[in-house]
Parts: C-alpha cells; sequence; structure tokens
C-alpha cells in the first residue's frame, strides 16, 4: 500500500446490513414488488456473469414486508453469503434496485460522499471470507467481522481513478476471454467435421456397412447403486475405483472427483467390474452419449448411469469410442432415448446402434486419421486453457496492484490531485469521524 494511503475499517466508510429470515410459506412468488434474494439468486447471478442482479426467484409485496418486519437494501448494495459452503465461493454481486436479502446474506453500501461503491466492490473481490470465518462446523461471518476488515483508502479522485483503470483493463482482458471461448467453440466444431467425415464412409476406399453394436460385443451392461447393496463410500484409494457418468468426458475419464467403495462390491457387481480396453459410455441424464475407453491400472466399477461395452475383437474400440462421441452416433441414439424423469437409453437401445463397419484394418486406418488430425486440435485447446487460467490470474494480479496503490501511472496520481475534492486521506477519514 502506498504510503500516502491509509487503513480504515469498512464499517466507518459503508453501511453493513444483515439480511432477514425468509419463511417458507412467504417464498415462491416469482412476481411481486420487491425482489427476496436468497443465497442461490446471488450465486446464479454471478455464475451467469452478471456483477448487478438481474433475476430473482422469489418476490414479495408491501403487506408480506411488513409482516416478517423486513428492511431494504437500497440500490447499489454489495451482497454476498456470510455462512455456510456458499461463504467459501466468494461471490460477489450488487443489487439493482431496492431489495432484500436473507439471512444468510449480507450487503454493504459505500457511503459514498467518501468511498465511491465500485472501489468497495472490487476490494471486496479479492477478500476471502473464509479467512475470517468463525471455528465452527458452519463456517460463517457476523456483521462485526465484515465491518473491521480493513480497507486500502485512497483519496476520492484517486478512487475514481482506480476503477476506471480496472474497468478498462478487465473488458480489455473480458475481449480476450471471449476470443479464447469463441475460439473453444470452433475447435468443437471442427473435431466433428472431422468424426462426421469420418463415419460417413469418406476415409475408407470400400463401402461401409451399417451394424449394430451389439453384432461385436461380448458383453454390454452397466453397473448399480452402491446404496442398493448395503455400500457406502471410502477414502482409500486402494479399495475400488467407482465410475460414475461424471467421471466419462468425452474421450477420456476424469478423476478430479475420485469416489472409492470397498472391494466387496465387486463380488455383489462381478458383471460390471472393468477391464483395460472396455468402453464406457453415459446413458442416463444431460451427459448421454460420452464416451471414453477404460485403461487404468486400478481395480474398478461403475454404476448404473454408465454401460460397459465389452467388444469381442471385430471391432476397434478407438473407433467405437470415436463414433459414439460423434454427432452422427448421437442422431442415431436421440431417438432411441427414453424421456422420464431424466433421458436416458436401455441396454437394448445401446446393442441396437448402429455403427459404420468395415474391416479391421480400415478401422485402424481411420482411427489413425482422425488421431491425427485431432492431436492438433488438442494441443490448440491446451494453449487455450492456460491462456484462460492465465487471464483469470492476470484478474486477480490487477486487483492486487490497484489495492496497493500500483495500478495508477505518476501522470494519472498527479492529475487526481488536480481534481476539485482531492484532500489527503488522512483527511478525508476525520472528516467521516466527525460525520
Amino acid at each position: 500500500m502506498r504510503e500516502d494511503w491509509i487503513e480504515c475499517e469498512i464499517g466507518i466508510v459503508s453501511e453493513v446490513k444483515a439480511g432477514f429470515g425468509f419463511p417458507k410459506n412467504k417464498q415462491g412468488k416469482r412476481n411481486g414488488k420487491y425482489p427476496f434474494y436468497k443465497v442461490g439468486d446471488i450465486s446464479r447471478n454471478v455464475q451467469a456473469g452478471n456483477r448487478y442482479l438481474s433475476f430473482c426467484e422469489n418476490y414479495i409485496d408491501l403487506e408480506e414486508l411488513k409482516s416478517i418486519k423486513g428492511k431494504f437494501l437500497p440500490k447499489n448494495s454489495i451482497v454476498f453469503a456470510k455462512i455456510g459452503e456458499a461463504l467459501k465461493l466468494n461471490r460477489r454481486a450488487i443489487t439493482k434496485v431496492e431489495c432484500l436479502v436473507d439471512n444468510n446474506a449480507i450487503g454493504l453500501k459505500a457511503k459514498e460522499d467518501f468511498l465511491e461503491n465500485l472501489y468497495l466492490y472490487f476490494f471486496l473481490l479479492t477478500i476471502k471470507l473464509e479467512k475470517y470465518s468463525r471455528a465452527t462446523t458452519v463456517p460463517s461471518v457476523r456483521k462485526s467481522d465484515i465491518e473491521e476488515i480493513l480497507l486500502p483508502f485512497p483519496p476520492l479522485p484517486e478512487q475514481r481513478a482506480i476503477v476506471a483503470k480496472i474497468e478498462q483493463l478487465f473488458s480489455e482482458l473480458d475481449n480476450g476471454i471471449a476470443n479464447l471461448k469463441t475460439a473453444q467453440e470452433q475447435l468443437k466444431v471442427y473435431r466433428q467435421a472431422v468424426l462426421k467425415k469420418a463415419f460417413d464412409g469418406e476415409l475408407t476406399n470400400n463401402s461401409v456397412q451399417p451394424m449394430s453394436i451389439g453384432s461385436f460385443s461380448k458383453i454390454i451392461t452397466k453397473g448399480a447403486s452402491p446404496k442398493w447393496q448395503g455400500y457406502d463410500y471410502v477414502n482409500d484409494r486402494n479399495e475400488l475405483l467407482f465410475i460414475t457418468s461424471e467421471n466419462i468426458r468425452e474421450g477420456f475419464i476424469s478423476l478430479e472427483k475420485e469416489k472409492y467403495l470397498p472391494l466387496g462390491f465387486n463380488k455383489i457387481q462381478k458383471r460390471s467390474v472393468l477391464r483395460k480396453g472396455d468402453v464406457l459410455f453415459n446413458i442416463v441424464g444431460a451427459s448421454i452419449g460420452r464416451s471414453a475407453i477404460y485403461n487404468l491400472d486400478v481395480i474398478a466399477n461403475i454404476n448404473q448411469a454408465v454401460a460397459m461395452i465389452r467388444l469381442n475383437g471385430e471391432l476397434s474400440n478407438q473407433y467405437l469410442n470415436h463414433f459414439l462421441n460423434s454427432e452422427v452416433a448421437k442422431q442415431e441414439y436421440l431417438k432411441k432415448q427414453v424421456e422420464v424423469a431424466r433421458a436416458n437409453l436401455s441396454l437394448k437401445d445401446v446393442n441396437e446402434i448402429m455403427i459404420p463397419w468395415c474391416s479391421l484394418k480400415e478401422q485402424h486406418q481411420i482411427v489413425q486419421q482422425i488421431e491425427s488430425r485431432l492431436s492438433v486440435c488438442d494441443k490448440v485447446e491446451e494453449t487455450i486453457t492456460e491462456n484462460l487460467q492465465k487471464a483469470e490470474a492476470l484478474r486477480q494480479s490487477i486487483l492486487k496492484k490497484a489495492f496497493a496503490g500500483e495500478l495508477l501511472t505518476e501522470a494519472e496520481i498527479s492529475a487526481c490531485k488536480k481534481e476539485n475534492d482531492w484532500e489527503p486521506a488522512g483527511e478525508l477519514l476525520k472528516r467521516i469521524e466527525k460525520d
């Protein structure tokens, strides 16, 4: 922090207001005079990329407001969760209108004669609330904990200049991120174009023949839920790796969320014990159609949302895997999926999916051509992912510099000192304390 800045408690330069209990019998109104934001509403807005709260699942009218003795948060209040796991997500949003928040959230509004509201908002993006949480079973912070957080406090014209500089740099960063994400989408289109060409028969000199997957399979089966057999998850990686649909990505198995069961589960679910080379295919829910080859050196089983396809040698597992991840296959199995509580495919449906079949030699040639083209995609995708991670790190670096007094140039600071309302931070704080 610069020497001519000071630190002051957030409670001195802003109003900190707690939320209110939201009776269940008042919840669920999608229309009304006043939005009543729950923590989930705040999270969904932030996840949608909204700095300002734009949608809400609960509204309340004046009579209901009086009955719960609720009080408004003013427009431009900065709101966030103050209790539970949501606190650790550190999501911040700003209210667009007068509104209420429930008692799991809290709101801050800068005293704008002394503090730029967006300066406070950007500073709060740097605060990890779990560091301030009480040592209890459920993480939480109190109103007083928030009020006592120390805020780097420059003169008001500098605050405005810092906000403007952050906005400019974030805008440039967002444009770069948007371009990277556009490139990611274009890669998806290219991948599908490669697969379409492969399975339309363009990569073989001979004609392909539609054949059912079941014609080339030793086993097509699925797993089961552990609770059906009285098993529960364990933390021991020496036990049984349990693969669910969220682990099956397009072309690979993700162990970002590992689950393990006691080895005894395999004695009951013998048929779905995995072997290297098995093709795994999601058959339930939003991830229907994602396919990957099991190539891990660990004992594993699957749940009921994953089908296991073990081939008889006449069909390449790589050829099948690429096919199942293609739009060509998607059009085939979407005709079969059943819409119940969640869309699903039966094992009979999986058996009957038609695949363009050709000789093993040609299958291997097609796989080679697919992977040659997709390997280029993978390298580009890796570069894009790295750049997206760097972009997020750069965003945090911008904020860190901003609140250390290192973001503005000397010329920009000099220009701030020429503003009519410029006064040293110490003098400004004295005036706040008098008020």
